[in-house]
């Protein structure tokens, strides 16, 4: 599958069923690609099976050696993001459920004012 415009990075601390919930609910009319960055859990993100049912785009794993915290893991993935040359960046967190088109609406946004650098949602 080709590279999609944005990519959503999720940090990941041991809590495989929020994660697989939290990818579950994107629903999207665009690919939308995901980086799960696990900080050092003890208890792993079920690797094969995201990659066999996510179906908006491309998902990579990275991990770092031992517990972090959230802020120097999603750093850590920014890091990979931008040598990986994408557009957008976006996160999500573990657990948390995305509304229907969500990035969809929001690349539309941003397209439409192009003087907006930074978007969020409540949702």
């Amino acid at each position: 599958m080709e590279k999609s415009r944005l990519i959503l990075i999720i940090p990941h601390y041991n809590c495989p069923k929020q994660l697989d919930e939290s990818i579950a609910s994107i629903n999207e009319q665009i690919d939308v690609d995901i980086l799960i960055v696990d900080d050092g859990s003890d208890i792993k993100p079920h690797q094969e099976l995201l990659e066999q049912s996510y179906r908006f785009g491309n998902i990579f794993f990275e991990s770092l050696k031992v517990n972090s915290g959230i802020g120097i893991a999603l750093n850590f993935g920014i890091d990979i993001v931008l040598k990986m040359g994408y557009e957008l960046i976006g996160r999500l967190d573990c657990g948390d459920l995305f509304v229907k088109d969500k990035c969809f609406k929001q690349i539309n946004y941003l397209d439409a004012h192009e003087d907006v650098k930074l978007l969020g949602t409540w949702a």
